[in-house]
């Protein structure tokens, strides 16, 4: 066995720029509860600090989408942290 020890790193990470209107999106579609439903989408790349969707939309991302439902709303953080909440 062998322990190591010492002081981590400092984290060298810069908070998101603060949200300057809207994110870019387009419309889109899905099915949801059997039906088709118009949704926004939105690259996360493109969200900044402080913006706010409503559902339905969708958040894509290279390497998975995040499904926001209608009744739900989601708040970008000064990390780029996804809260979604029920409305």
């Amino acid at each position: 066995r062998a322990v190591v020890e010492g002081s981590p790193r400092p984290l060298a990470h810069a908070p998101l720029p603060e949200a300057e209107g809207p994110p870019a999106s387009e419309a889109g579609a899905v099915f949801h509860e059997g039906r088709q439903v118009a949704v926004e989408k939105v690259w996360r790349r493109d969200l900044r600090q402080g913006h706010t969707l409503l559902g339905p939309a969708l958040v894509m991302e290279y390497s998975s989408t995040t499904w926001l439902p209608p009744g739900w709303r989601l708040d970008v953080d000064t990390w780029g942290s996804l809260h979604l909440t029920r409305t």
